[in-house]
C-alpha cells in the first residue's frame, strides 16, 4: 500500500508501522533531468496481498515537496503610470539593455532619480519589479532564500533575488554599496553569458528566466576605502549616469500684489 505524500518531511511506513527515515527517500536524477530535482518515496508490499518484500521506488517532483516561491508576482507589477521626466536617451539605452539582458548600473547622488527611472522603465516594459534596499547586515540567505519551519516542517522558501530569477522579474538592487561584499558576490554568476545562480544550501542550480535583468544603484559619493565595489564588480554592468536637473523656474510675483511669506500660505 503507497503512503500518502504530503509535503515534507517525506515519509514511507511499512506493513508493521515502522517508518523509513527521510534520508533514504532521497536520489537523484539522470542526465535528462538534471534540472530538476526529485526524491525517491518507498514503500513495502503488504504480504497478505501477494506483493513483494522488496522495496520499490516512486519519483515524484521536488517542487511538491518545498514551497519554493510563496510570493505573488502581481504584486509587484506597477500599474499605474510613474512619474518621471526623460531627459536625454536614458529610455533607449535601458530598452537596448533590457533587449540583450545586460545588467546595469545606475550611478548618480542621492534624489536624483535613479529608483524612479527603474519603476518608469519596469512600467514601460511591462515586467514586475522585486527591489531590495541593501544594507550592511544583510546576509547571502536575505537575498536567495532560507530553510523556514512552519506547520509542515522545514520548508525552503525563495529570497527576493531567487523569485525574480525563477520568475523572469527585474531585481532592483538599490544601494549596492552598502551590502557586504561577500554578498555581493553572489550577483556575479547571474551578470555574464552563464545567468545562473546556485543554491548551495539547497543543491540546486536555478537557471535564470529568459526575462529576467538585474539592475543596481550606486552612489559614488558615499564611496569609501571600507565601502565601494570591488572592479570586478563594476566592469560586469552597464553603467548609466544620472544627474540632478536644476530647479524649475518659478513665476515671478506679480508686481501689484506683494509675495506671500511662508506663513502666509496655505497647506495647499
Amino acid at each position: 500500500m503507497r503512503a500518502p505524500i504530503a509535503g515534507s518531511p517525506i515519509m514511507a511506513r511499512s506493513a508493521t508501522g515502522g517508518h523509513i527515515p527521510q534520508g533514504m527517500g532521497r536520489g537523484t536524477a539522470g542526465p535528462g533531468l538534471r534540472h530538476q530535482r526529485w526524491v525517491a518515496v518507498f514503500w513495502f508490499g503488504m504480504p497478505s496481498m501477494g506483493h513483494s518484500s522488496v522495496p520499490t521506488v516512486e519519483r515524484v517532483n521536488a517542487s511538491t515537496m518545498c514551497n519554493e516561491s510563496t510570493m505573488d508576482l502581481r504584486d509587484y507589477r506597477i500599474w499605474a503610470e510613474p512619474y518621471y521626466r526623460t531627459i536625454g536617451d536614458e529610455n533607449r539605452l535601458f530598452e537596448a539593455a533590457f533587449a540583450d539582458r545586460m545588467p546595469m548600473m545606475l550611478k548618480g547622488p542621492t534624489g536624483c532619480g535613479k529608483t524612479r527611472f527603474v519603476e518608469f522603465m519596469a512600467w514601460r516594459l511591462g515586467r514586475p519589479l522585486v527591489t531590495v534596499a541593501c544594507h550592511e547586515d544583510m546576509t547571502a540567505s536575505d537575498l536567495v532564500g532560507r530553510f523556514l519551519l512552519d506547520a509542515q516542517g522545514t520548508v525552503w522558501h525563495d529570497g527576493p533575488l531567487t523569485v525574480a530569477v525563477r520568475h523572469g522579474a527585474i531585481c532592483y538592487l538599490d544601494e549596492i554599496v552598502e551590502a557586504r561584499q561577500d554578498t555581493t558576490v553572489l550577483i556575479h554568476p547571474l551578470t555574464d553569458d552563464r545567468r545562473i545562480m546556485p543554491l548551495e544550501k539547497k543543491g540546486e542550480l536555478v537557471h535564470a528566466h529568459p526575462d529576467f535583468q538585474l539592475v543596481i544603484s550606486y552612489n559614488p559619493g558615499y564611496q569609501s576605502v571600507l565601502k565601494d565595489l570591488k572592479e570586478s564588480t563594476k566592469q560586469r554592468f552597464v553603467p548609466l549616469t544620472s544627474v540632478i536637473l536644476p530647479p524649475r523656474s518659478r513665476p515671478k510675483s506679480s508686481p501689484t500684489r506683494p509675495a506671500s511669506t511662508p506663513a502666509q500660505r496655505g497647506p495647499w
